[in-house]
């Protein structure tokens, strides 16, 4: 794969929305990757195998930045802005899915005997 960018108006507009588009929903799983990673340095006793649960966070990160990146290689490819639309809903649907699927799942038991959790810290307290 390989950068193509086309000297066409509506089509690099398109592209720069999709593309904003796309991080700025990729934030959210980002940053959960990079709170695993911190949490398992400042807490290692917590862990039978810290190292573990940080590169799991650090896995977790990479793919994010990986899938984005090829989502935004396969944009530069498209002709039309229909295309790169149907490609940003196509993909964003795809990500979702995971969630999806675990939402309609209720009775699973290690869900049940966990509840529904909330966050009690905001990201700014001390």
């Amino acid at each position: 794969m390989q950068f193509k960018l086309n000297n066409n108006t509506p089509l690099q507009i398109t592209l720069f929305f999709t593309t904003l588009l796309l991080h700025i929903g990729n934030l959210g799983p980002f940053r959960s990757g990079l709170y695993m990673m911190k949490y398992s340095l400042c807490h290692p006793e917590e862990f039978t195998h810290p190292k573990l649960a940080f590169m799991i966070g650090f896995m977790y990160m990479n793919i994010i930045v990986t899938a984005e990146w090829v989502n935004i290689m396969k944009g530069t490819e498209k002709k039309k802005p229909q295309d790169l639309i149907t490609g940003y809903i196509g993909f964003k649907v795809i990500t979702e899915l995971p969630k999806v699927y675990l939402n309609s799942m209720s009775d699973i038991p290690i869900k049940a005997a966990i509840g529904k959790l909330t966050a009690t810290k905001g990201r700014k307290d001390p």
